[in-house]
């Protein structure tokens, strides 16, 4: 967020990003649902309602455990990687929509690492995805799958419900238990994380490419303004893949490589030798505490403190014509292009669009066409029929 904030901007110099950027879904509410979200958490603790200073020292008084037993009830709408309070777009702190300063180019131009987890939703799912548990294999049914996908889009229409169900189906192998579970972990990764995050990466792309005039055409399309002072932009996207699962995981093995656990990495965790991680997890951790130390010092992961640069593990500045990012794991640095391009076309493209264009046609209006259509279809049928008779042979009479 605080790219996006102008107070912000000027205190400090780069940004990382690991598993969540200002646009995903999940990270900002307008002001009036913030509101209500705090005066029915306070109603639901026993303050009783006044001003914003009376209510916001009543909460305060009140102990954590029992605003955290509380705090899943003031949702709008059951639904799977949600949160109750985030940032609000104030017009202050955010002047707007993540989303709308991203395309007008109203962000802090400066270097970003930014990247995922392999298995981004897998965690999520056990907090209220039908079928899913810690305590097995998670095969799910056909039936899970689909109600899966409907906690996982709440607010979609059922054309654009059916629009994410024919991206993930294996329609060959529709009812693989195995299958709808991984296609699962997919949908809930793809939309909350990887998605947006490829859209917030491709924008800061684009401005560095354009810093040389007028910011053009943005992911999503339309003209981006922009606040490289005259052109000359200070910055470098790099973007990574975490697909390592850690020896020493307590989680299920059909849980993968998941959300946040890239982080011990990060933090050295493998250094420790009673936590029995692998000689090779530690050179993993040595190697991403280096590149996280080299970014965070001079906006290049790649420079080491004296001036060298390691030619077999360069990581390569993602650009929006090459789109590359590395993989980061136990084996030799790989560079990989497109992270999940095509399911990201849904989410960052057609969906979109597909939610505009049906958003304002009601659920009889709905049913009213395709039982039209499917009358079209008869009658289609039966002229076919029809003219076929017509074709024939008759007995006629001598």
């Amino acid at each position: 967020m605080h790219l996006l904030s102008p107070d912000s901007q000027p205190l400090f110099a780069r940004a990382i990003m690991q598993s969540g950027v200002p646009n995903s879904p999940w990270a900002t509410v307008n002001a009036a649902e913030a509101r209500r979200r705090a005066a029915l958490l306070a109603e639901m603790v026993g303050c009783a309602p006044g001003n914003d200073s009376k209510l916001a020292a009543c909460l305060r008084a009140r102990q954590p455990e029992e605003l955290i037993s509380q705090e899943w009830r003031v949702l709008p709408s059951s639904g799977l990687f949600r949160f109750s309070f985030v940032p609000m777009v104030d017009g202050v702190v955010l002047p707007d929509t993540p989303d709308a300063m991203l395309h007008s180019g109203d962000f802090k131009d400066t270097q970003i690492m930014l990247g995922v987890n392999h298995d981004e939703g897998s965690y999520f799912l056990l907090y209220g995805a039908p079928g899913f548990s810690k305590d097995n294999d998670s095969l799910i049914s056909r039936r899970d799958f689909l109600e899966g996908i409907r906690l996982s889009v709440p607010h979609a229409s059922d054309i654009a419900l059916e629009a994410v169900a024919l991206l993930y189906t294996d329609w060959m192998d529709m009812d693989n238990p195995r299958k709808n579970r991984d296609a699962m972990d997919d949908i809930v990764g793809d939309h909350n994380v990887i998605c947006p995050l490829q859209v917030f990466a491709s924008y800061y792309a684009q401005s560095h490419t354009q810093a040389g005039g007028a910011r053009g055409a943005g992911p999503g399309g339309g003209n981006t303004g922009g606040n490289s002072a005259g052109g000359n932009s200070q910055g470098g996207v790099y973007l990574y893949l975490f697909d390592h699962r850690a020896s020493n995981l307590p989680w299920p093995e059909w849980m993968g490589v998941i959300h946040g656990y890239e982080i011990e990495f990060v933090f050295g965790l493998p250094l420790d030798k009673q936590l029995n991680y692998t000689a090779e997890e530690e050179q993993l951790s040595r190697r991403m505490m280096r590149y996280w130390a080299n970014f965070a010092r001079t906006g290049n992961p790649n420079l080491n403190p004296d001036g060298t640069t390691d030619p077999q593990r360069k990581w390569p500045v993602f650009t929006q014509s090459e789109q590359s990012f590395v993989g980061l794991n136990t084996e030799p640095l790989m560079l990989h292009y497109g992270l999940r391009n095509q399911p990201c076309a849904l989410w960052n493209r057609f969906l979109p669009r597909l939610l505009d264009i049906t958003g304002n046609i009601d659920e009889t209006e709905r049913q009213w066409k395709a039982e039209f259509h499917r009358w079209s279809s008869y009658m289609m049928h039966w002229k076919s029929q029809f003219d076929h008779y017509n074709k024939q042979e008759r007995c006629t009479e001598l």
